[in-house]
């Protein structure tokens, strides 16, 4: 037979002793503690506890603040509030939000009790219900469609979050070399490949993003065209030539030029670009290229 596991009790209490104190009476539990509402409201979530101790005298907002929303994220969750005062409105008003009983200070074995005993016959009549639901289901048509929909939509959900995560986790290792002679153009694509999570260097002419590029491998170069000392398309050319000659892995290289048109079109191509975005640079368009980037990675 297997053993019920233990509870899990979420005591929000913004007094420390009380705090303690409920978490020494709770102690055939596993308990977690938060000290005000916003904190409370977090782990809630989190954990999905099997009970809530929830003060209604938090520091940052009441216990009844927050209740509604806990009880609209799990309808089923049993919160208990907690209060000092015991005044007759608030547990009223406690009761209406959704909470299943109150418990005044200070706390006691047998208050424990008490909530322990209102736990437990409020699960059962939980699974009571839980069960006549499931057995009028189950013995419809209706059921077995809708759980097969529900199947297929996890599986899905399941694969596209797994998607996801690898899709970020590569972003993350992405190194990436920015060159562009305007400064500002710099910094802001510093702040924006930063907050994506990249590795990111940045040059300011053509010259330098060369001696950069040879100091260490870059998955994506977003490249200038027009800079001082010597064009976005020389630099990419020489770039190109390193990497044959070194038998290094091929870079994707975007071109950055202020305008498009045939003579353009023309020189990217010949300096040996992957592609190109006008500027100034739209993010959603870099963004774009650093997912597709990564996708075609991940085939």
């Amino acid at each position: 037979m297997t053993k019920e596991k233990d509870p899990t009790v979420l005591i929000i209490e913004d007094n420390k002793m009380f705090r303690d104190l409920a978490f020494d009476v709770f102690e055939n539990t596993d308990r977690i503690t938060a000290k005000d509402a916003n904190e409370g409201l977090t782990k809630f979530k989190e954990q999905i506890p099997d009970i809530t101790l929830l003060d209604i005298g938090l520091p940052d907002k009441s216990g009844l603040d927050i209740l509604p929303e806990m009880v609209a994220y799990n309808p089923e969750a049993f919160i208990v509030m907690l209060t000092k005062s015991n005044i007759k409105k608030d547990v009223e008003q406690a009761k209406r939000l959704g909470a299943k009983g109150y418990i005044s200070k200070p706390f006691t074995y047998k208050k424990v009790l008490d909530c322990m005993d209102m736990y437990k016959t409020f699960k059962t009549e939980l699974e009571k219900k839980s069960e006549n639901e499931r057995f009028h289901r189950e013995n419809t048509k209706e059921f077995f469609e809708e759980q097969e929909i529900e199947n297929n939509k996890k599986i899905e959900e399941h694969k596209l979050k797994l998607y996801e995560d690898m899709v970020r986790e590569q972003i993350s290792n992405l190194s990436i070399l920015f060159v562009d002679d305007y400064p500002s153009n710099r910094f802001k694509a510093k702040n924006v490949f930063a907050k994506m999570g990249c590795n990111i260097k940045t040059a300011n002419n053509g010259e330098e993003a060369v001696d950069i590029y040879k100091q260490g491998n870059f998955n994506i170069i977003f490249m200038d065209s027009a800079m001082d000392d010597i064009s976005g398309y020389t630099a990419t050319k020489i770039i190109r030539k390193y990497e044959k000659e070194n038998k290094l892995k091929r870079s994707l290289i975007i071109g950055m030029p202020e305008y498009s048109d045939e003579i353009e079109d023309k020189l990217w191509l010949q300096s040996d670009m992957d592609d190109y975005i006008t500027k100034p640079a739209k993010i959603y368009k870099v963004k774009d290229i650093i997912r597709k980037y990564i996708e075609d990675n991940l085939k």
